[in-house]
């Protein structure tokens, strides 16, 4: 289904399933709507990689994105659950269920380019790879979210990570959230916060972080400046070596 300009649209209790023998499958897209309500609807993907559950793009804001059922089936990799980008603003995503599967880069929600004052409160993320780069939560060059009471589960071979903040992405809050990261192989990360990612407030989270080595809880690397983290409960585990609660790279303070 394709949205364009709409305005307090009720988009709600339908069952959606898309099949493609190849990539670009899409259960529903909105562009540049504001005020529309979708919810309650169970939505199911299939193909062979790039395969979306919901995408929200090009201005779209107030939107209201509540307890959707969304299961992404690849057989190749870049799979969303619900991915919102360009310009996007004011959208309360709450109370969904998330499933990715693919092979690898599959993401649950995906927050990317000027995707400013959102709500991500109470989702159930569940994304599964039989490879690497499985990430629970992407937010990208956005600001000001609050991100709360989510339940996250990463699955995958290596370099998966529970919530990613990545490129000047700044003053968000993330807080009450469950983070399980398990890798395979080794690099998996319950919370990672890379390239020029300043004033997050990062508490009261509880991760678990598995793999072979060199998984850490929280990593702030590349110029990750004035985040606070208090109060998180971090368990990481490994069966080799260099496995860390709280990794601070040099260049970040």
């Amino acid at each position: 289904s394709r949205i364009n300009l709409s305005k307090s649209f009720p988009f709600s209790y339908n069952i959606i399933s898309t099949n493609g023998s190849t990539t670009l499958n899409y259960g529903l897209q909105l562009s540049d709507g504001e005020d529309n309500n979708i919810s309650f609807n169970t939505i199911n993907t299939f193909g062979a990689g790039s395969d979306n559950g919901i995408v929200i793009y090009g201005g779209a804001y107030r939107n209201n994105v509540i307890k959707n059922s969304i299961t992404i089936n690849s057989t190749g990799s870049s799979n969303y659950g619900i991915y919102i980008l360009s310009n996007v603003t004011g959208n309360n995503v709450s109370g969904n269920t998330i499933i990715t599967n693919g092979s690898s880069s599959n993401y649950g929600i995906y927050f990317t380019n000027g995707v400013d004052n959102n709500t991500i409160y109470n989702n159930t993320i569940r994304t599964n790879g039989s490879s690497n780069t499985n990430y629970g939560i992407i937010i990208e060059s956005s600001q000001s979210n609050n991100i709360s009471f989510n339940d996250i589960t990463t699955t995958g071979a290596s370099s998966n990570y529970g919530t990613y903040f990545l490129t000047r992405t700044n003053n968000n809050r993330f807080f009450n959230n469950i983070i399980r990261t398990n890798g395979t192989a080794g690099s998996n990360d319950g919370i990672r916060l890379s390239t020029n990612i300043s004033y997050n407030n990062l508490s009261n989270n509880i991760l678990q972080v598995r793999g072979t080595l060199l998984n850490n809880g929280i990593t702030l690397t590349v110029s990750s400046n004035n985040n606070t983290l208090v109060n998180n409960s971090i368990h990481t585990e490994g069966n080799s070596t260099n496995n860390t609660g709280i990794y601070i790279n040099h260049n970040s303070t």
